[in-house]
């Protein structure tokens, strides 16, 4: 993820910010923090539906919601001697503080319960000793003889 967050800002803040106004004006406008936001939204919005429902989601929204801030503040600053190093060193601290905002831990062992939960399921509709299982063949039997 942080890789994917680096290569999108980079290219978002070297390509779209508003250079003119930003040095004209010392400040970003209201456009740039758009950009800003939406492209840290869409690095986020895969990881955050896909482990939608854990305790990972609320997790990478408290880190989706940081980074648009920091970014925001990083980068609404005087306008710089050198603008792209500037921006060079934004995107790094932002990378920084996904990696220390994010616990690959956390989102390891959210896989490994949806690994559990799908492993066990399986058996369960799978071996007749379980009561699931018994219900679904009968369910399945009277279909069968009913056609």
């Amino acid at each position: 993820m942080d890789d994917r967050l680096f290569e999108e800002l980079i290219f978002q803040l070297n390509n779209h910010t508003n250079m003119a106004h930003w040095e004209a004006t010392d400040r970003l406008g209201a456009d740039d923090l758009e950009n800003i936001n939406a492209t840290i939204r869409h690095v986020f919005a895969p990881y955050i539906r896909q482990y939608a429902y854990t305790a990972v989601m609320t997790t990478l929204q408290t880190c989706r919601n940081t980074l648009c801030h920091v970014v925001w503040a990083s980068m609404n600053v005087p306008f710089p001697r050198d603008p792209f190093e500037h921006i060079d060193r934004v995107v790094e601290n932002a990378v920084n503080v996904l990696r220390q905002m994010t616990s690959p831990r956390e989102m390891i062992m959210a896989n490994h319960c949806a690994h559990l939960i799908q492993r066990n399921w399986r058996r369960a509709i799978a071996d007749p000793s379980y009561l699931v299982c018994r219900n679904r063949l009968m369910f399945e039997f009277k279909q069968m003889s009913r056609q």
